[in-house]
């Protein structure tokens, strides 16, 4: 039990120090002498069209994960554990409808967030690979907490994530890189923790990936498909 306490406390303090980055980043986004009031806008308009395609790309398969999750474990050997590959296959799938969906609602998604920042027409298509690797986070998210490896990911999202971001606010402000490269590296900010989290189930024995249909997965896939419709149209 104290060694549970002495991961959560470690944990909390990591989390912490991750709202301290994320406000020092704020600061400094939204100084002037070092990001115009364009380019900031352009960062949040970024996310938000980002999250928007990782939430419809997903198709409700962070649900699916958590709750059949003790049945694919139970079942199933390491091997023939396909919770993953289905939870990935459908959310690739999600992701090219989502991608062909943004890509003929561009003039209206731009007139809806363009007014934050004209940028974001220029910087619009990045939006795609950005809202990829957070729905590729998603799913390797909810994954994790069948493993009860909670802790990992919200210390990788809340402060590894914004110590990335920080030191590519740093070269930036310091002209190492140009507000070009800047962006290209934020739109890639959830592709290095989700490798993170990948490389970490990996180390741990946990990354399992199957290429045919296990028995659970045939067996419940009524189920699964009924909970993955009915999730997406909640969001």
């Amino acid at each position: 039990m104290s060694q549970i306490r002495k991961r959560s406390i470690k944990a909390i303090i990591w989390i912490y120090a991750g709202f301290l980055l994320g406000a020092i980043n704020t600061y400094f986004l939204t100084h002037k002498n070092w990001f115009q009031t364009d380019e900031y806008g352009l960062t949040q308009g970024l996310i938000q069209v980002g999250l928007l395609i990782a939430a419809f790309s997903t198709f409700g398969v962070s649900s699916y994960i958590v709750k059949f999750f003790p049945y694919y474990e139970d079942n199933l050997d390491n091997k023939n554990n396909d919770i993953l590959s289905v939870a990935l296959l459908v959310s690739l799938g999600g992701f090219i409808l989502t991608a062909l969906g943004v890509f003929f609602l561009e003039p209206l998604i731009l007139q809806k967030l363009s007014g934050n920042s004209a940028l974001l027409v220029e910087y619009f298509y990045w939006t795609i690979p950005f809202g990829f690797f957070i729905m590729l986070f998603m799913v390797l998210e909810a994954y994790s907490y069948g493993f009860h490896k909670g802790l990992i990911s919200s210390v990788l999202k809340e402060t590894i994530l914004r110590f990335y971001l920080s030191i590519i606010i740093l070269l930036k402000v310091f002209d190492v890189i140009s507000f070009h490269t800047f962006v290209l590296l934020f739109c890639f900010q959830y592709a290095v923790i989700t490798a993170l989290l990948a490389l970490h189930l990996h180390r741990e024995g946990k990354l399992w990936i199957s290429f045919t249909f296990s028995r659970v997965t045939q067996k419940f896939r009524k189920k699964i498909i009924s909970m993955l419709v009915l999730t997406y149209f909640v969001i």
